[in-house]
């Protein structure tokens, strides 16, 4: 039983680093770029100007129901703890 927890644990690991560029495709890159370069709408934050803690906690901020006016409901609801935390990782480390 040991053992196979030990097999699955990377098999677990990488299907999470997996999620990030595949959410950020889908939910972020139409405004913020393939990389986090832009400033969506002209109003937010390079996101590659962010650490992966600030973007975390505005994505959190999101699902909380704090106002961001320029997002799409379906860019800022239904979000996992988990896969917020995979398009940050992904979003700080996209452009090195």
């Amino acid at each position: 039983m040991f053992i196979s927890l030990i097999v699955l644990a990377p098999n677990a690991q990488s299907v999470e680093n997996d999620q990030g560029p595949r959410l950020y495709a889908d939910r972020c890159a139409n405004c913020h770029g393939t990389t986090g370069e832009k400033e969506a709408l002209g109003r937010s934050r390079k996101l590659h100007d962010m650490t992966s803690q600030e973007i975390e906690e505005k994505l959190l901020s999101y699902q909380l129901g704090q106002p961001a006016k320029s997002m799409k409901d379906r860019m800022k609801s239904g979000l996992t703890t988990e896969e917020i935390e995979a398009i940050a990782a992904f979003a700080t480390e996209a452009d090195n």
